[in-house]
């Protein structure tokens, strides 16, 4: 039995981080535009979810850039595209 608030087993898991990023991708994209983020970067996102904003910035940095994702749960991070390298974390 798990302590954690949002069972991620749950069928609605998907649809919780579908909610979660159509909520705040727009902002954090704005802040990871505004902060540079660019072609070469190597960047860590921690809690990765769903996967969009690993995804945005994949194809941010590009194929000389490396992105990082993590989170308890990858299955919703299977599709993702190169340069993301998915690792699940604690």
């Amino acid at each position: 039995m798990t302590t954690y608030i949002f069972d991620q087993s749950s069928e609605r898991e998907r649809a919780r981080l579908g909610g979660l990023s159509a909520q705040f991708d727009a902002v954090t994209i704005r802040h990871l535009t505004a902060l540079g983020v660019a072609p070469g970067w190597h960047c860590l996102e921690i809690g990765a979810g769903a996967g969009g904003i690993a995804g945005w910035l994949a194809t941010t940095v590009g194929p000389t850039g490396r992105v990082v994702a993590t989170d308890l749960d990858t299955r919703f991070l299977t599709d993702l595209p190169a340069p993301v390298e998915v690792r699940r974390h604690d």
